[in-house]
Order: C-alpha cells, then sequence, then structure tokens
C-alpha cells in the first residue's frame, strides 16, 4: 500500500526522512507539492489552515506535504528553513516557488495558481489516457467538460470529436468538426476525423430508414411509422432526430405504444449530449406529466 494512501482523501500526506525522495526529488506526483513547514513549538499562524482548506477544494490538483519540523530536524536543516510559516512548491521534481511568513488565503492561492495544470487539460490528459485503451464513451463526458472549459483549444476539440465518433455519437461530431476554423481543417487529424464521419453517416443510413423516411413523407400523420423511424435513428446513434419524431407523438398520445415512445424519448435523451437540448426535452416531458 502506498504511504499516502490513507490521506489521499484529503489529498494530504506527511513528509518524512522516509519518503520525501520518493515524493519530491523522484517527482512521484504530477501535481505540484506544496510543503507545509510547521511546529508545536512555533507561534500560532493561520497558514497551514489556508493550505489544508485549499487543498481540499482543488480536489487533488495539488498535494499537501506537511513536514513535522520538531520530528525532521535534519529534513529542516537541509532545506535551509530559518523560521516558520515557510512553505516550499515543487513540481516535476525541483523547487519553483516558496514564500516566508504569514500569509493571507488569499496571497497563497496566486502562489499557488503559478504552478497549476490548467483544469481543462488535465481533462484531456485523463481522457486521451482512455482514448489509447479505446473506452470512448469513458472519455466523452471528460471531454464535454473541458471543451466547455476551453472551447477553442484545437487538441481539446480533436480529442473531443474521437471520443464522440468512437462512442457512436454521429450527430454530436458533425456538429463539432463544423465549428473548426478553416485553418484547423487543413491538419491531418481533422481530414481523418471528417473522413471517419462521413463513413459513419452513410452507415447510419440503411435502407430501413430511407424507407420509413419514404413512408412517412408519404403519410406524415401515420405515428406508427414515426414512431419505427425514431427507433432507427436511435438504433444509428441519430439522437436529434429521433427526439423531433418523438416528441410530437407524445403531444398527440402520450401513451403510444403502452408507453414505448415515452420510453424510448427517455432513453433518447439519457444517449443526447447537447445539455441545452436535454434540458429542453426534459422540461417538455415534465409539462406533460402534469
Amino acid at each position: 500500500m502506498p504511504f499516502w494512501s490513507n490521506h489521499v482523501h484529503n489529498y494530504t500526506i506527511e513528509l518524512t526522512g522516509q519518503n520525501f525522495q520518493e515524493v519530491l526529488l523522484q517527482g512521484k506526483f504530477s501535481q505540484p507539492v506544496i510543503i507545509d513547514f510547521w511546529s508545536e513549538r512555533a507561534p500560532a499562524n493561520q497558514v497551514s489552515q489556508h493550505l489544508m482548506n485549499i487543498a481540499q477544494r482543488l480536489k487533488g490538483q495539488i498535494i499537501l506535504a506537511r513536514l513535522n519540523c520538531d520530528a525532521e530536524p535534519e529534513l529542516v536543516q537541509q532545506f535551509g528553513v530559518k523560521s516558520l510559516p515557510t512553505v516550499a512548491v515543487f513540481k516535476d521534481g525541483k523547487p519553483v516557488d516558496s514564500f516566508v511568513g504569514e500569509q493571507d488565503e488569499a496571497a497563497i492561492i496566486e502562489v499557488i495558481n503559478r504552478h497549476l495544470t490548467p483544469a481543462e487539460l488535465v481533462l484531456l490528459q485523463q481522457a486521451q489516457a482512455l482514448l489509447m485503451e479505446s473506452k470512448f464513451a469513458e472519455a466523452a463526458p471528460l471531454m464535454g467538460q473541458a471543451y466547455e472549459l476551453a472551447p477553442d483549444n484545437t487538441d481539446i476539440k480533436i480529442a473531443y470529436a474521437q471520443a464522440l465518433l468512437g462512442s457512436h455519437q454521429v450527430e454530436a461530431a458533425d456538429a463539432l468538426l463544423n465549428t473548426f476554423a478553416e485553418e484547423e481543417q487543413q491538419s491531418h487529424q481533422y481530414q481523418t476525423l471528417r473522413s471517419h464521419l462521413d463513413v459513419a453517416k452513410q452507415a447510419a443510413e440503411s435502407p430501413e430508414i430511407l424507407a420509413l423516411q419514404t413512408a412517412l413523407k408519404q403519410d406524415p400523420a401515420n405515428l406508427q411509422v414515426a414512431f419505427d423511424l425514431a427507433l432507427q435513428f436511435q438504433i444509428a446513434n441519430k439522437h436529434a432526430d429521433a427526439a423531433e419524431l418523438l416528441w410530437p407523438i407524445l403531444q398527440k398520445q402520450y401513451d403510444f405504444a403502452d408507453g414505448a415512445a415515452r420510453k424510448l424519448l427517455l432513453d433518447v435523451i439519457a444517449e443526447m449530449t447537447d445539455a441545452a437540448s436535454v434540458a429542453d426535452y426534459r422540461r417538455k416531458l415534465y409539462s406533460l406529466m402534469y
């Protein structure tokens, strides 16, 4: 069991002579490691409490390493600590920042922020690891969050499109690729994604879908044909098209097909990635129920 496992829930570890090389010099953590030098004999200060509050709020973006100066005098001497409170920041196995003396929480956050990896890049790294394992459905929501934070980041858009296509969310991938600027569209990655999208869209136009579309065009009031087409759209991962057909059915017959249309719309909504559309359909369903 790793030495930090008992403390990882609050992102705090005790730094000692036994673990400091692994924690600091060997770069065990990808996050910045914030060292809080403290002593029970030192005058009371708020720095330690501020650091613990910040570590809790950042939820793993930093590791707070608390070093008891009374128990580890050799480490204190090695770090050259002369007075308390003292705080040092390590990243990638190297010291990158420090401060001495009482500081308010805002000042401490300013120091820490200089060394944080932006949240969208953390999400990108997590999603890319999942994409390498072809876990597209797990990567897609992470990339959705990253895209909301940085919608103009090309690397994020590329990874998000990969996740959407890999999880068969063809419509969402198409909409995303349409946001790429002209210069972004020149990249090999974009061209590859566009080719994969075209193949996916062609596969979605099955003979069943084409036949039902023709039938519905000939008889627009036929709810059964509309329902059957919505079901085919759902199978083809064309969620927006399916929802667009199902909503009028429910408006006319809320319990159509013994509630199958309502259940299908709920299933479709669960697969949709457009938060605004999801909220809109949920609101409209609620209005029909009550």
